[in-house]
């Protein structure tokens, strides 16, 4: 197995496997997968093209829906959702320039 190859897991595969401490462990190899046979969810993980995830990907829009105000914040990525604006978010450590960005259901901050 390489960076080329990933496997698909749910619950259903798991139940052959031994759960000690939070890992599961399992007798046998699950078959993998190449990275160029997408399924939608190996499409988005592997960043494929917008075509190939449109076809993959069986992706509905509610546009009336209006979530719940969240920050998450990975380290590297800060992902607001339904913040009303206007609001302004610090970047630089050093300079403390706030930098204003157009409210939106969601925002991807890098």
């Amino acid at each position: 197995m390489n960076e080329n190859m990933y496997r698909t897991l749910d619950a259903k595969d798991l139940t052959g496997c031994m759960l000690v401490g939070g890992t599961y462990y399992c007798e046998t190899m699950n078959l993998v997968t190449h990275r160029s046979e997408h399924t939608c969810e190996s499409a988005i993980y592997f960043d494929a093209a917008n075509t190939i995830i449109k076809e993959k990907c069986d992706i509905q829009y509610i546009h009336e829906y209006q979530p719940q105000p969240t920050v998450l914040d990975t380290g590297n990525v800060v992902l607001l959702a339904g913040i009303p604006g206007p609001w302004e978010i610090i970047c630089s450590k050093e300079r403390q320039i706030p930098i204003a960005i157009d409210a939106s259901p969601y925002e991807l901050i890098k």
